[in-house]
């Protein structure tokens, strides 16, 4: 695969959505750049677009990807792509590997050798609070990166667990990280980022979908 600017792989993300299937593009094309030269005619020869997709191509270029770039810069996040040294091996064993991947603290954890992934219930009892927090407090302890999703109940105690432990965390995110979402757990994700890094495939101001939390659940499994 070809090397391309950034600008490239946040238009081919924008226009067609975070956990797109893009395996088969990529390989035709060989790049987001490669892909945006060749034009809609090409597209179309390719059999891979349907129409649908190719007015999603169409709408939008990689010149108008310059406001995610600077909310990026300006909030000092990272932008994460298949070119980018950070980019994790585990994450591009994914079918349909995420194009962008957006972080905010050490984003370096998303390499950390032994990651594992506790997730859980938002509505949990008090056995399954103690039980979470004491599990990723030993599992950090032993050097393990507790990998969850930053929501409410179980998540939430599986990074407390591990920042108690003084141990490494990071959470992924089925909404932007500059989307006001589960406000409550602001002061989680802060604390989070000391501790390791936040990060989601949607775009800093995207809102949550109903099908963005299995997009976001395949991105805690990938990387645990």
């Amino acid at each position: 695969m070809s090397a391309c600017p950034v600008e490239y792989w946040v238009w081919l993300q924008t226009a067609l959505g975070p956990g797109a299937r893009t395996d088969k593009i990529l390989a035709y094309f060989e790049s987001p750049e490669g892909l945006y030269l060749a034009g809609s005619d090409e597209w179309r020869l390719s059999g891979l677009f349907t129409e649908k997709r190719i007015e999603a191509l169409r709408r939008t270029s990689p010149s108008e990807t310059g406001r995610i770039l600077r909310e990026c810069n300006a909030k000092g996040y990272s932008v994460i792509t298949p070119d980018s040294v950070l980019y994790p091996k585990r994450l591009r064993q994914l079918p349909d590997m995420p194009l962008v991947i957006y972080g905010v603290g050490d984003c370096n954890v998303i390499n950390d050798e032994v990651s594992i992934g506790i997730v859980g219930t938002r509505d949990a009892s008090p056995y399954g609070i103690e039980i979470a927090q004491k599990l990723s407090f030993r599992l950090a302890q032993a050097g393990a990166t507790v990998v969850s999703g930053g929501a409410l109940g179980i998540d939430s105690e599986a990074h407390a667990g591990a920042m108690l432990a003084k141990g490494r965390t990071m959470a992924f995110l089925g909404c932007g990280l500059s989307c006001d979402y589960l406000r409550e757990n602001a002061s989680l994700r802060r604390a989070i980022t000391r501790y390791g890094a936040v990060f989601s495939e949607c775009q800093p101001f995207a809102t949550p979908t109903r099908q963005s939390f299995p997009i976001r659940n395949r991105l805690i499994s990938g990387a645990s």
